[in-house]
């Protein structure tokens, strides 16, 4: 738990130091919902690239759906899983967010961004570029992914 708490602090403070018209809570202050949320799927991002299946196994519902660029369909277990088997798709490398947008509507909410990639390996050339979008449910007073969807922006996607 503190663990998850720690990295959605840093994950916050980072996004907020790369995003200056996203206002900072302060030290002391708690974080707004925006702030809140935009640290929750950074986790996301994280738990992937560290390959952290027990953080990932938290952050995701047990209905959990991700559509992958309209190719494939994985539930919690099957993320989890490809992402304890070192599926090359869930190979980030060093990656990066952009375009931040959230909106949330009473207990849903909806993050959106591009995450470009530098697959550990690959040619420092390639950055292959994705537009996500990550949906959350507010369930029993935590956020939830619930569902994710994940569309190529580079040509000869993987």
């Amino acid at each position: 738990m503190k663990t998850l708490l720690l990295t959605i602090a840093l994950a916050a403070a980072f996004t907020a130091a790369r995003r200056p018209q996203t206002p900072d809570a302060g030290p002391g202050k708690p974080l707004s919902l925006e702030q809140e949320l935009k640290a929750l799927d950074f986790s996301w991002h994280e738990a992937v690239a560290a390959r952290d299946t027990e953080a990932l196994g938290r952050l995701l519902a047990d209905d959990y759906q991700f559509d992958l660029d309209a190719r494939r369909m994985l539930t919690k277990a099957q993320e989890i899983e490809a992402v304890r088997a070192s599926d090359p798709f869930f190979d980030f490398g060093i990656f990066k967010l952009s375009e931040l947008g959230v909106r949330v509507e009473g207990e849903r909410a909806t993050v959106s961004g591009i995450l470009t990639t530098r697959p550990a390996g690959a040619d420092k050339k390639a950055r292959p570029r994705y537009f996500y979008t990550r949906s959350f449910l507010r369930r029993e007073s935590r956020w939830q992914v619930i569902s994710s969807h994940l569309v190529s922006m580079t040509a000869g996607a993987r």
